[in-house]
């Protein structure tokens, strides 16, 4: 007989512990759809948002366009200013377009089990940091104005993506789809391998400042390098196919390399606006077709051909570089005279990794690949053929 208020008061502490972990909001503070599955308009006015607690909104398995948005007294759509915190519930599949637009959003935890986020589904949030889950297989375009972020975390399990030196890629399509805006690198090289440019991978990118491009990269989607504050030079591959005329539009760029015989598709005209002056930069052969290339009349202030391309911007193939440089690269034997005392020079592969150092002239023996060399200030790429040049 003692077993049973025992028994009563167990329960009661278990109810007592479910109430605390269990987090009802009022009705008022959102609005769900007809079936009970899709969250369309958060009304809710608290910095920390947690949607995994509430019995209703714990099964809603996708969230409208601009739901987390304000509407001010007219029903213009703006931006949220109160949401800080967000977690997500597991039953979660889709976020719509603009769903996050939250300014003052520094933490946001996506459930795994997420699959799809529309395009620009987090959109202007001071985050730093953000965790992929390994579930989510669209996210291209996702991830806009986020001036902040700097690392991403990717779930060990993910199929669909995958994550080198902290940049997204995307095997299943061989794509470069997000780069972080704050990432602290001033060049980048794109991974072999790579045949397109997502929709904005580069977008809003604040730091990087000379983008080269493996040969193989066919395809530069919309907006994909727009709005980079200090981009200056792009270097694009013989292998280069199409370009989207907003691929690079807001960026401050100065430079176009271009290395295909015949200039890419564009539709219309390449929008350069808030450029510098540019400097078209194309091979020998082709100067007189690049010029008469009506997509990039207009662009350009200068065109040169490639043989008088700046030493400083060189993209070095294996052999035929002149002797007068401190280095030459003959087939795969890389040959480094420093000019001055206490000078260093550095070769990365294309994971970052430091593969030799240099304090005094010397060589080394390069593995085909993309490497980086970094001498005297400047930073060279060099592309060492799987079969000699």
């Amino acid at each position: 007989m003692k077993l049973f208020p025992l028994f009563l008061s167990f329960i009661s502490v278990v109810g007592c512990l479910f109430s605390l972990s269990a987090q009802e909001y009022p009705s008022s503070y959102y609005e769900l759809s007809p079936d009970g599955r899709t969250l369309l308009f958060w009304k809710g006015d608290t910095a920390v948002v947690n949607l995994a607690l509430d019995p209703s909104l714990g099964r809603i398995d996708s969230i409208a366009d601009f739901a987390f948005a304000h509407r001010d007294s007219l029903g213009n759509v703006i931006p949220d200013y109160t949401i800080e915190e967000l977690i997500l519930p597991h039953s979660l599949r889709s976020v719509g377009y603009m769903a996050f637009w939250c300014r003052n959003l520094r933490h946001l935890q996506l459930n795994e089990g997420l699959e799809f986020l529309d395009q620009a589904a987090l959109c202007e949030a001071p985050l730093s940091s953000l965790d992929i889950p390994s579930s989510l297989r669209m996210l291209s375009g996702a991830i806009y104005r986020c001036y902040n972020l700097e690392w991403l975390r990717l779930g060990k399990k993910s199929i669909y993506y995958t994550l080198v030196e902290g940049v997204l890629l995307s095997p299943l399509s061989h794509s470069v789809t997000f780069y972080p805006s704050a990432r602290l690198s001033e060049s980048y090289i794109v991974p072999e391998g790579s045949s397109i440019i997502d929709f904005r991978a580069f977008s809003g990118s604040r730091f990087l400042s000379r983008l080269y491009l493996a040969e193989g990269v066919e395809v530069i989607e919309k907006e994909a390098m727009s709005d980079c504050v200090s981009l200056r030079l792009v270097d694009f591959p013989s292998t280069l196919k199409s370009l989207a005329n907003d691929a690079l539009v807001g960026s401050s760029i100065d430079t176009l390399v271009f290395r295909s015989l015949f200039p890419p598709q564009v539709e219309g005209t390449l929008r350069m606006e808030n450029c510098r002056p540019v400097v078209l930069i194309v091979p020998d052969e082709s100067l007189s077709l690049y010029a008469n290339y009506k997509p990039l009349q207009g662009v350009y202030e200068t065109i040169l051909p490639l043989s008088e391309m700046p030493e400083e911007w060189q993209t070095y193939k294996g052999s035929g570089e002149p002797q007068s440089r401190p280095f030459v690269v003959v087939d795969r034997q890389l040959v480094i005279e420093l000019p001055e005392e206490g000078m260093e020079a550095r070769v990365f592969n294309k994971e970052g990794e430091l593969k030799a150092l240099f304090r005094n002239s010397g060589s080394y023996t390069l593995s085909p690949g993309v490497y980086t060399l970094l001498l005297g200030g400047k930073s060279y790429k060099l592309v060492i053929p799987a079969i000699p040049m």
